[in-house]
């Protein structure tokens, strides 16, 4: 009866570890999969607006593109927010007459967000009512921006 045991137990283990092993094998090809599906997106993001992407640059293993679009030298990347609560968001940047020390700021409209606007805090308002609803719009001179 303990032989039967040992035996048994030996085989399950045998067989949770082999579990964990095609399990390991699943998930890094579907990673595999994504990194190139993603890497041939930006390339032809890049590629159609004029820009160069890099697979190596920026934080992470997600690359960035950069170059100049239509005289406004743009900067694309992931950026994923650190603490408890993070989230990974395409971040779009962009640098254009320096002198006018303009800032600008699109996210995605939160429940904290919008608590904020209704205690008062400023939203710009861009005219479109769904685009307000869906995007936290901030500048440092809403008038100009």
């Amino acid at each position: 009866m303990t032989v039967l045991l040992v035996v048994a137990v030996v085989l399950l283990v045998t067989m949770f570890i082999s579990g964990l092993v095609v399990l390991a094998i699943s998930h890094s090809r579907r990673m595999e999969r994504f990194w190139s599906e993603h890497r041939q997106n930006w390339t032809n993001i890049a590629r159609e607006l004029g820009l160069t992407y890099d697979p190596n640059a920026g934080v992470g293993s997600y690359g960035m593109i950069e170059g100049v679009y239509h005289g406004v030298w743009v900067r694309i990347d992931v950026y994923t927010s650190g603490g408890d609560n993070s989230h990974t968001t395409t971040r779009v940047r962009s640098y254009h007459h320096p002198q006018l020390n303009l800032k600008l700021n699109i996210r995605r409209e939160t429940s904290l967000g919008t608590l904020g606007r209704a205690l008062g805090l400023r939203d710009i308002e861009t005219g479109d009512a769904a685009f307000d609803q869906a995007f936290h719009v901030e500048g440092n001179d809403p008038d100009a921006v």
